[in-house]
């Protein structure tokens, strides 16, 4: 069985509740995975050398990655990630650009990306958490 771990940042909440919704997806997939739901704040370099697949998530922060998040990418090596499966998610007010930025980072440590990224505008409703699912399941069904 794959395991799957989801790392989210969240300020307001809606990163994470995104996160909840991909979640319900991954679990309603073809496959059957094991999954782990994790704030970037209790999560370990083990949980990243255990997983199989790895979905970040993020807001964006003035146009750039919360600050957490950057230091978090930026201290995983690439021999830890080569190979694993990964892609982004995240809400936010403008553009998303912390979306690509998590992106580009993962293919730089040559993880195999699921692209595009899922980008939830502002605040998820009942419409964006039908999306997450759907992304989630996606991303297993891809597996």
């Amino acid at each position: 069985m794959k395991k799957v771990l989801l790392v989210y940042d969240s300020y307001s909440g809606n990163t994470e509740k995104v996160a909840r919704a991909v979640r319900e997806g991954l679990a309603s997939g073809s496959v059957e995975v094991d999954t782990t739901l994790k704030n970037i704040d209790d999560t370990t370099k083990e949980d990243l050398l255990e997983a199989n697949v790895i979905l970040f998530g993020a807001p964006t922060r003035m146009a750039n990655l919360p600050p957490k998040m950057k230091e978090f990418l930026n201290g995983i090596g690439a021999s830890a990630m080569k190979g694993k499966i990964g892609t982004s998610f995240g809400s936010c007010g403008g553009t998303c650009e912390s979306i690509p930025m998590i992106t580009e980072k993962l293919k730089s440590l040559e993880m195999n990306v699921i692209e595009p990224g899922l980008k939830i505008q502002g605040r998820p409703g009942s419409v964006d958490l039908k999306r997450c699912r759907d992304f989630g399941k996606t991303i297993v069904d891809k597996l």
